[in-house]
């Protein structure tokens, strides 16, 4: 008998110690791929099995989110180490899946290979090292997701238009330093005036979108810029 997801959830949580939080994050240098299982892997254990595992040792069963992005869990969580090529935020959460940590090198390894001389890419919230609700986030509950910062500088990869402002550049400095919200919003805003005064770029059209989903779903609007945003959304 194959094991359900349900019951995972329902021996992890039967299994571990009340009040004893979940294992550790793994300690891992960056670029090291982790020997644990996969989650696909656990899918040829019997029940039994499975129930073995959590008891016995749940390290084992490797990395794994469990839920909806704005609703989940992370078990064996990996915490992103400091790189060469990426900045950690102050204040960041930054635990994940193998799967995403891994991830996460992988592409920002590329942008350094093919960007040798961009500035290094500000990484921001992923996870908490449980998972769980943070704060400032709907989502970024099971390891699956995180806040890249992208470049607008003189010089930068993204900055195509080949806009160069020393002023801009310094204020994007400036953010990067301060974790209080209302600091942070204060100098977006003036970054804000720059590009609204200067129109560094000017969209010409944007692609055609074509979404598909049930007519029970009620809330959903597509936004030009081709992202999914599932706040807000329900079924009839």
């Amino acid at each position: 008998m194959k094991a359900p997801l349900g019951l995972l959830v329902v021996v992890w949580l039967a299994a571990w110690p009340s009040g004893a939080g979940v294992p550790l994050a793994a300690e891992r240098p960056a670029g090291e791929r982790s020997s644990r299982d996969t989650p696909a892997a656990l899918l040829s254990l019997s029940d039994e099995d499975l129930a073995r595992r959590v008891e016995l040792d749940v390290s084992s069963l490797g990395s794994l989110s469990i839920g909806a992005p704005g609703s989940a869990m992370l078990i064996n969580p990996v915490m992103l180490a400091a790189g060469p090529h990426w900045e950690i935020s102050e204040r960041a959460e930054v635990f994940g899946t193998a799967e995403t940590i891994e991830a996460i090198e992988a592409a920002l390894g590329k942008v350094h290979e093919i960007f040798p001389d961009a500035h290094p890419i500000i990484v921001g919230d992923i996870s908490d090292e449980d998972g769980g609700r943070l704060k400032r986030h709907q989502s970024h509950q099971g390891g699956r997701d995180v806040d890249l910062g992208f470049f607008f500088k003189t010089g930068a990869p993204q900055n195509y238009m080949s806009y160069k402002n020393p002023e801009a550049d310094k204020l994007l400095d400036e953010a990067r330093v301060p974790s209080d919200f209302a600091a942070r919003k204060a100098i977006y805003e003036k970054l804000t005036k720059f590009a609204l005064e200067d129109v560094p770029k000017i969209y010409l059209y944007h692609r055609r979108i074509l979404i598909a989903h049930t007519a029970k779903l009620e809330g959903y609007t597509q936004m030009p810029d081709g992202l999914v945003r599932v706040v807000g959304l329900k079924l009839k």
